[in-house]
C-alpha cells in the first residue's frame, strides 16, 4: 500500500498480546490506524470485468494487467477485498484501467 498522509496513531494494549508485550518489555505498542478510503469517485473509474480463477492472486493480476506486481492493492481496493483469501473461484472482480489515477488520489 502507499504511504498515507496524515495517518492517525493508536495504542494497542489488548491483553491478547501480553506475551508479545512482555518479550519486548512494553505494556503496549503504538500502531498506525487504518485510513478510511474516501473521496474517490468509483463511478468515474473505468474498469474491466474479470472472473477470479484457480491459482489467481492479486499480485499475478497486477503483473498481467499493469506489468508490475506493485499495484495489486489497487485491484484489492476497488473490489473492497484486501487479500487473496477474500476471493473465491467464479467471483466477478473489477480491474481498473488506470491504476495510477487511483494511486495518486489515495492519501490526499
Amino acid at each position: 500500500m502507499p504511504k498515507y498522509k496524515n495517518r492517525k496513531l493508536g495504542h494497542n494494549d489488548n491483553s491478547l498480546f501480553d506475551g508479545i508485550f512482555e518479550k519486548r518489555g512494553v505494556t503496549r505498542i503504538t500502531q498506525y490506524r487504518t485510513m478510511p478510503f474516501t473521496g474517490l469517485d468509483f463511478d468515474t473509474i473505468m474498469v474491466q470485468e474479470y472472473i477470479w480463477m484457480v491459482r489467481d492472486s492479486l499480485h499475478k493480476l497486477s503483473q498481467t494487467f499493469y506489468n508490475t506486481y506493485d499495484l495489486w492493492w489497487v485491484i484489492a481496493f476497488v473490489n473492497q477485498k484486501p487479500t487473496d483469501a477474500h476471493y473465491k473461484v467464479g467471483d466477478k472482480i473489477y480491474i481498473p484501467s488506470n491504476p495510477q489515477k487511483i494511486a495518486n488520489q489515495i492519501g490526499k
